[in-house]
């Protein structure tokens, strides 16, 4: 009978080594390579190893000799002869502790992993838990190492798992508990393994690396562990942490496409299918979602994501009830979870329980705090001051032996330094402190029921999976589907039409830029003359910050009836002369006039239009003294009616509030100058009363009180209750949401009536950060509905590694995170996004998106990308697909570093355009050239209501089909749009009703109304007015080319 490959092998190592002398030499002149004599050495080799196994039977040996003999044929590298001399042991000691350990490596030198695990799992318990047991504790790390570099990362959870019960709770079981804590992370199992890490927590053995892995438990993996497990290609558990990390970093299809098999092949477990299940909810998949539903493993109720999941689907389709439920039962299993504390909050608010639900809002916001402590940790090493800030927020939320930990180790670090400055440590007082004892007692005075905010489970309904199968499928995007196919096309003219506008960041440094230098100038559209034609207006730097009239003046172009653009900046005034930020274009005192509003580092600015084609500077000094800003940093400015008055409130988003924004700079190898380490600003809020005068407004309580570093802002009657609600994106901050409220004392504090005041609710509404619940570094943001379901929704840039946020607004004042279901996240997630726009660029009645994107600052000597290219996104019912331009002139494939955006209709032709500013090369002028549906356009003018009607909501009725659009201020980053609605609807050649509900309550309605034109709406008249007529200025524009 032939020898296998293995024992051939075995046989010329043991030939080689000496121990058979008088055969050495055949070997040697055949090769072991050579088959022949493999064969005939591997018989003379059987019978020298019967001889000598009778030699030794005939002469036994101790138990140590044959121990030493053992271990000689294991180094080798011939397990077959180590296993021979085993036997007579294993038979004389059968739970001997190093002879099964000496078994299991034999075993698993011989490539018998099962058998060597076995030999394992046969050894006997140690006497005591703190005894010797050196063995064991050997075997049981060896076979822990063996399983992992297998791949068999479950077998080797199981083995360590019996080896921390053998060792109970023994010195001895801390390398277990770490080990098991690693196991687990390789899984992707980072809730489970936060048991271990607290376990060590309480005996005082954590390391700083594992204190920072239990922060946010449903974030993205445990960052420590490096190595992959198993053959090349090989299926096992660790491809669900691989899973997670791709879900954390927005490549869900790529994380879909690994747990499909991972599912298939491990239908046991209930993290994975708890994974999957909420994936497949994120991404819309309807019938993953059911499958998933019927075919839940044991255990999967101990699974948070299975629970956020439920939660999530029940908030959504209004069942707060059951929604309360499945978020306690999330926190309950994993308080970390911020997203799950907001989501709680939001659902409680609605059924009333405030108490309840400013409980569950604060827990949320301080898991927010904490997170941006661990992120700057992530990036340098925290101080003992902030290393302090991050335990006190533990103990708030009630994880005492955290905080213990966090706590040592900032004494430990001011230890340190005193020792350095030979000074006195402000922190030598808590140095005598037994922490454990303290955590301890803290622990045990924390209330029943502390992470479920003070509720109880059994008082809420328990969830009906059966609802949610029944329910699922019918929850489909409202509308029709869109039938466009036509190419998009928007092409750059400015240079071919005068537009030659270049912001000048004022940058006088090649190898340095301030952090105010990157932001961009504003863009606003006005109407400024009044001949029907958008004018532009921009702002300019160029010089210092906080310096009047240092900088450039701002630039006014005048749009030559559709034919051009021409600087009237000498004629019309407006010059600013301030390093020039956002623009507000608005009638600031209701005149008839477009007035602009300008956001400055230092004073703003306001030019108010004396109707002859000319702007006025108010004086704030003399008229308004309340407007002086000499230190704040102003990045947008919206101008809307908010107290219900009939007049314009004026919002001043802000920045930063901080000289050293002035000192401190970035370099191509460094980045010293994010902007949390800067003093953020509070916003601020104004009202024009009936005299003209323009005063603090007080109906947004609060406000002074929550610095944040605000970049964008949308003003529009978001939910249909009360008045108008702001949305304010900021960077590096949860994101805010005014929601307007009736007024319960009609009288502000400035003695103004008011219908109605403004509370902050982001957190209760699903909208103030992101998927993950981390607060992003949003900029940008577009309104409008989306998947045409009547409710106004939300798209917010972000910064680089944070995806584009999508706020689809389902119930209102309810938002859901939709990026990545419908289509934003992966694309979105490597780049830091500006301004933003929602369009219908082929007017086929679904919005579609562009987006700027660009780098903040030059670190390109650290390959990372600093110009980039921007995006264009065709919506639909299912989502938003990426449009991949093949246009000659290069705009939509060439890197750059976009900025401000807005909308308008340069040359009348019915078609939405764009204006792009941008960091370093020229204002772009992107006109519409895509073919496909008609369009009607609408502009509204109010008479009871403010002039420019903001907080309109307009219904268009085609059939069975139904649009809303509404009227919006603020209109994003740094800008203001044309103001007028453009509504694309598909074909009609003209809309069965169109219907316009005005911030009064009044009702404008027309039937009948033909498209491609354009109206003019007037608040209280039953006419309604034809401006423009498409077919007749595409007409005239084909034959003048």
């Amino acid at each position: 009978m032939k020898e296998t490959a293995t024992q051939m092998r075995v046989h010329c190592l043991g030939i080689a080594s000496g121990l058979l002398g008088p055969l050495f030499a055949v070997l040697m002149l055949g090769g072991c390579g050579d088959r022949a004599a493999q064969e005939e050495a591997a018989a003379l080799l059987k019978r020298q190893q019967q001889r000598l196994i009778q030699k030794d039977a005939a002469a036994p040996k101790s138990r140590e000799e044959q121990l030493v003999d053992t271990r000689r044929f294991l180094e080798q590298d011939n397990p077959e002869l180590a296993i021979q001399s085993l036997k007579s042991l294993l038979v004389a000691s059968p739970n001997d502790p190093e002879v099964l350990f000496v078994l299991a490596q034999t075993q698993h030198a011989a490539g018998a992993l099962d058998l060597a695990v076995q030999a394992i799992e046969q050894m006997p318990k140690p006497a005591e838990p703190e005894g010797d047991g050196r063995w064991q504790r050997r075997a049981f790390e060896a076979g822990n190492d063996w399983l992992t570099e297998a791949g068999r990362l479950s077998a080797a959870e199981r083995l360590l798992t019996k080896a921390i019960e053998q060792f109970q709770a023994g010195s001895h079981s801390v390398r277990f508990r770490r080990r098991l804590a690693e196991n687990l992370a390789l899984q992707g199992r980072r809730f489970e393994a936060s048991k271990q890490l607290r376990w060590l927590a309480k005996r005082d053995v954590i390391t700083e690396r594992e204190l920072f892995q239990m922060q946010f438990l449903r974030g993205t993996v445990v960052v420590d562990v490096q190595k992959d497990t198993g053959a090349k290609g090989q299926l096992n558990l660790s491809l669900l942490r691989q899973a997670k990390q791709a879900h954390a970093e927005s490549r869900s299809r790529e994380a879909n496409a690994m747990i499909r098999p991972l599912s298939d092949a491990f239908p046991e477990s209930a993290s994975v299918a708890a994974f999957q299940m909420r994936l497949a909810h994120e991404m819309g998949d309807d019938q993953a979602w059911l499958a998933q539903l019927d075919q839940m493993p044991p255990g999967v109720a101990q699974q948070p994501e299975y629970w956020w999941t439920l939660a999530d689907w029940y908030s959504q389709s209004g069942r707060d009830q059951a929604a309360v439920r499945c978020f306690l039962e999330t926190v309950q299993l994993d308080p970390t979870d911020r997203v799950a504390y907001y989501g709680l909050a939001g659902a409680l608010s609605r059924l009333g329980e405030d108490q309840a639900a400013a409980i569950a809002k604060q827990r949320g916001q301080w898991l927010t705090e904490a997170s941006v402590l661990y992120l700057q940790f992530g990036q340098q090493p925290g101080t003992a001051d902030q290393l302090m800030q991050l335990a006190s927020r533990l103990e708030s939320l009630g994880r005492p032996w955290e905080s213990a930990r966090w706590k040592q180790l900032a004494i430990r670090k001011a230890s340190q330094a005193q020792q350095r400055t030979l000074g006195q440590s402000p922190l030598s007082d808590l140095m005598t402190i037994d922490w454990t004892q303290w955590a301890t007692e803290q622990e045990a005075a924390l209330p029943d029921g502390f992470q479920l905010c003070g509720l109880e489970l059994s008082q809420w309904e328990p969830p009906d999976v059966g609802v949610v199968a029944s329910t699922l499928l019918a929850d489909q995007p409202v509308g029709l589907a869109s039938t466009s196919s036509t190419a998009f096309q928007l092409v750059n003219v400015a240079a071919d039409v005068g537009l030659q506008f270049q912001y000048d960041c004022g940058s006088q440094h090649e190898d340095r830029t301030y952090v105010y230098e990157a932001t961009g100038g504003g863009i606003g559209v006005v109407d400024f003359d009044l001949d029907g034609w958008p004018d532009l207006y921009f702002t300019d730097g160029g010089g210092l910050p906080f310096d009047q009239g240092s900088c450039h003046p701002s630039v006014v172009y005048r749009n030559l009836a559709g034919t051009g653009y021409q600087v009237v900046t000498d004629s019309a005034g407006g010059q600013n002369g301030g390093y020039g930020q956002g623009v507000a274009i608005a009638d600031l005192n209701q005149d008839g006039f477009p007035d602009v509003l300008v956001a400055n580092l230092g004073r703003n600015a306001i030019f108010l239009n004396q109707g002859d084609g000319s702007f006025r500077r108010l004086q704030a000094d003399a008229e308004e003294p309340h407007l002086i800003n000499g230190s704040f940093w102003s990045s947008s400015i919206a101008c809307a009616d908010l107290s219900g008055d009939g007049l314009p409130e004026l919002l001043e988003v802000n920045y930063i509030d901080d000289p050293k924004v002035l000192e401190i700079y970035c370099s191509g190898k460094e980045d010293h100058c994010s902007p949390r380490q800067f003093r953020p600003a509070a916003d601020r809020v104004f009202t024009v009363r009936a005299d003209g005068r323009i005063q603090p407004w007080q109906g947004m309580p609060g406000i002074e009180s929550l610095p944040s570093l605000g970049f964008g802002v949308v003003v529009a009657d978001f939910d249909q209750q009360a008045g108008n609600d702001v949305y304010l994106t900021n960077d590096g901050m949860p994101n805010h949401y005014w929601q307007s409220q009736v007024a319960t004392d009609r009288a502000d504090a400035t003695n103004q009536q008011a219908d109605y005041m403004l509370d902050e609710a982001a957190s209760l509404s699903g909208n103030a950060v992101g998927s993950f619940g981390q607060a992003p570094g949003s900029m940008g943001l577009a309104a409008g509905d989306f998947d045409r379901d009547g409710n106004l929704d939300l798209h917010v840039t972000n910064y680089s590694n944070q995806p584009s946020d999508l706020y689809l607004q389902k119930t209102p004042s309810v938002f859901v995170h939709s990026a990545t279901r419908w289509g934003l996240a992966q694309e979105t997630f490597p780049m830091v996004g500006w301004g933003t726009q929602s369009i219908d660029v082929d007017r086929d009645g679904w919005l579609d998106l562009v987006i700027l994107n660009g780098h903040l600052h030059d670190f390109q000597s650290a390959n990372r990308p600093y110009r980039m290219r921007p995006q264009l996104y065709r919506g639909g019912p299912d989502g938003f697909r990426r449009e991949l331009s093949q246009q000659s002139d290069g705009y939509w494939s060439q890197p750059a570093l976009g900025r401000a955006l807005v909308t308008l209709d340069w040359n009348r032709d019915g078609k939405t355009d764009l204006v792009a500013g941008d960091l370093e090369a020229p204002t772009a002028l992107l006109e519409n050239r895509s073919a496909g549906g008609r369009v009607l356009n609408l502009q509204l003018v109010g008479t009871d209501c403010e002039r420019d009607a903001i907080g309109a909501r307009v219904e268009i009725q085609i059939g069975q089909q139904k649009m809303v659009h509404w009227v919006t201020a603020g209109d994003g980053l740094l800008c203001s749009n044309q103001k007028q609605l453009s509504i694309g609807v598909g074909q009609a050649k003209q809309v069965d009703r169109v219907l316009v509900r005005w911030p009064t309550g009044n009702i404008s309605e027309s039937a009948n109304v033909q498209t491609n034109a354009g109206y003019l709406v007037i608040e209280s008249q039953d006419e309604w007015f034809e401006i423009n007529r498409y077919e007749d200025a595409l007409k005239s524009r084909s034959q003048g080319r």
